[in-house]
């Protein structure tokens, strides 16, 4: 009678297709079965258990015990190449509930208590820190709710890592953008009390001297500012000089509303830029018809549109 042939990497598998055979062919007896199962073994498993051999006819079930001793000793051995195995297992980007069903692949069918330790102590090193960390009220739960909740609190933890940058760079936007509007109060409407002096113009691609000085309002210093959605501005606002696309870092840009005491409201798309000086361009002078009179340290806008 061919028995099925030993399995020395999985002894514990080999047992369980043999106790399915002898079923099936109503095979009782336990000598007949110890027999049997020492024929399919190789001289080298029948070595490790030559101790037990010289002493079977001593056993009143000598297949029983067979099994026994084997499992004993073989799996041992098993689980020692099993654990060498899986140290290598890494997380790897995968699911941690995946990741688990990999460990316990590697395992034998039937898992001792130690072995659904080592499982659990392996599953839980691999984690991420942080995830550890959230786990660690939950250790008594089962394997496979244990790595439930290792799949969420990775997937939160990778939505915050991902959300972290974008929340930075607002932030620094936003900061720019108050910086701005500083600079524009600071440039636009001077202290009465501050010293008057001319300085002379710098160069640049789109600058030019206003037209006309009527007769001027003294605008007051109290500046408010509100701020309007997004948008993009016209040609005429969303123009950037040469000098901004080629030396400078251009972040995007915000539409401010700012309200002066005696003009009307001056709405204008300002452009974000990394400089450590706000910029007024003569854009925004020209579009919304200010006159910037240096000597007397005022602002007014003018009663005639310029061409």
């Amino acid at each position: 009678m061919a028995v099925p042939t030993f399995l020395p990497t999985d002894p514990e598998l080999w047992f369980a297709r043999l106790d399915l055979f002898f079923r099936h062919r109503h095979v009782h007896d336990e000598e007949t079965m110890f027999e049997l199962a020492l024929s399919a073994m190789p001289e080298e498993t029948l070595g490790t258990l030559r101790d037990f051999i010289l002493t079977a006819d001593q056993q009143t079930a000598p297949f029983t015990a067979l099994k026994a001793v084997c499992l004993d000793r073989l799996m041992d051995d098993r689980a020692h190449q099993i654990r060498q195995a899986i140290t290598d297992e890494e997380l790897a980007g995968r699911p941690p509930s995946v990741f688990l069903r990999r460990l316990q692949q590697l395992m034998p069918a039937g898992l001792s208590q130690g072995n659904e330790s080592v499982i659990r102590q392996l599953f839980l090193s691999r984690l991420p820190h942080q995830v550890q960390t959230a786990l660690l009220p939950f250790e008594e739960k089962p394997l496979a709710e244990l790595a439930r909740l290792a799949d969420r609190l990775l997937a939160l933890r990778e939505s915050q890592l991902s959300a972290s940058p974008v929340y930075a760079t607002t932030q620094g936007v936003e900061a720019r953008l108050d910086d701005l509007e500083k600079k524009v109060r600071q440039l636009i409407l001077h202290s009465e009390g501050a010293p008057r002096r001319r300085s002379s113009p710098a160069p640049t691609e789109r600058c030019q001297q206003p037209r006309h000085s009527p007769s001027p309002r003294r605008s007051r210093r109290q500046v408010r500012r509100t701020y309007s959605p997004r948008g993009n501005s016209d040609t005429e606002q969303g123009a950037v000089c040469y000098y901004h696309r080629r030396f400078v870092t251009v972040h995007g840009s915000k539409t401010l509303t700012v309200h002066f005491d005696v003009l009307p409201p001056a709405k204008w798309t300002f452009t974000v830029a990394n400089v450590e000086t706000a910029i007024i361009g003569a854009d925004f002078i020209h579009h919304h018809r200010l006159v910037v009179d240096l000597a007397n340290s005022r602002v007014f806008q003018s009663r005639e549109r310029s061409l």
